[in-house]
């Protein structure tokens, strides 16, 4: 014989199982995943379990970083470095922690980018004055390769029309640390009985990040090359692509170009942008551009510790009793380029 159940009591079986999170009611999903519009990589902590070594021990520094933009990032990796040597990895280079590419968060999938994680084990090694208590700090400096898109559009249309054009184009930016702008007109206006114009579509590069922007080429020969300051030609500065889908748009001059962002401020560049209709036309058409900026992105960050002498180490401090260090991103002192981390030793 079955059972029979009531409605007020299988409402209230319902009410149980609800309540019991035993029926999916479709609100489980987790936070909303979004995009950081003027981000990239960021680094999340930067950290070792001991911040107070003595001479000969070894730490082990650890690095975690995430992609909170719009586009994956390419061979991720940091660089850890500090001048004079007081410390070295296993083999006796500088330690590098390798991050390799971090896919970019998926706010219309809800799935958010993962955390990347990797550390070193370095080594104290210089030799300090017994019971000699010195601050060092271990720094880091993250690369990656990045590219931020700007979609936008170029008008075509006759020049009886062209008064009546919206000129102002909306630019869609991927999230990024390199954001763009297109600050010009964007109108081809041909003349009547002609098929052939062209007009100059001007762009505003601006890093918006809280790093540096790198031409690629620097970072293609090793993360050992890249520069630690800012005084270098190649720093501050990216390849732009302008890309056209279109039958009767094309560019015309040089493309890409390279943008050098003098003083970290925005700069505008133009494109020579030319229509070739093939016939008289008699409506407007909005044909789409990319304009492509590709970097390599460098932050920096930087771990402080505090290194003591062992008994029975000779006293290599100068006559004030501390350790001399050269600056870091300008060792000698003058305004000359600046070093670049240097090859390991031999």
């Amino acid at each position: 014989m079955k059972a029979q159940l009531n409605a007020p009591a299988m409402l209230v079986l319902g009410l149980v199982l609800v309540a019991s999170g035993c029926i999916d009611t479709g609100g489980g999903e987790g936070p909303e995943v979004t995009v950081q519009q003027e981000s990239g990589v960021t680094i999340q902590s930067f950290e070792t379990q001991r911040s107070e070594v003595r001479e000969g021990d070894s730490i082990r520094p650890r690095m975690v970083v995430k992609n909170e933009g719009g586009r994956a990032a390419q061979n991720a990796k940091a660089l850890l470095y500090n001048y004079p040597s007081v410390w070295s990895s296993d083999d006796g280079t500088n330690a590098v922690l390798d991050f390799g590419n971090i896919r970019a968060p998926d706010p219309d999938r809800n799935r958010p980018s993962p955390p990347a994680r990797d550390d070193a084990t370095i080594q104290v090694n210089s030799d300090y004055r017994q019971g000699q208590n010195v601050p060092v700090d271990v720094k880091a400096v993250l690369v990656y390769d990045y590219d931020t898109i700007a979609d936008t559009g170029v008008i075509v249309a006759p020049r009886t029309l062209a008064p009546e054009v919206d000129s102002s184009p909306e630019v869609d930016n991927t999230a990024g640390p390199v954001q763009m702008d297109v600050v010009s007109e964007a109108v081809i206006s041909v003349p009547e009985d002609e098929t052939q114009a062209s007009t100059q579509v001007c762009l505003e590069v601006e890093n918006a990040g809280g790093g540096t922007p790198l031409l690629p080429s620097v970072y293609d020969s090793g993360i050992r090359s890249v520069p630690l300051s800012n005084i270098n030609e190649n720093v501050n500065a990216m390849e732009v692509t302008a890309e056209i889908n279109s039958e009767i748009v094309s560019v015309s001059g040089e493309n890409p170009k390279t943008i050098r962002l003098y003083d970290g401020t925005a700069t505008t560049r133009c494109w020579d942008l030319q229509a070739n209709v093939g016939q008289n036309i008699n409506r407007q058409t909005t044909e789409r551009v990319s304009f492509v900026s590709e970097y390599a992105y460098r932050d920096k960050d930087s771990i402080g510790l505090s290194i003591t002498g062992r008994e029975g180490s000779p006293d290599t401090s100068d006559s004030t009793g501390g350790v001399q260090e050269p600056d870091v991103e300008n060792p000698t002192g003058e305004e000359a380029e600046s070093p670049s981390i240097p090859a390991p030793p031999q």
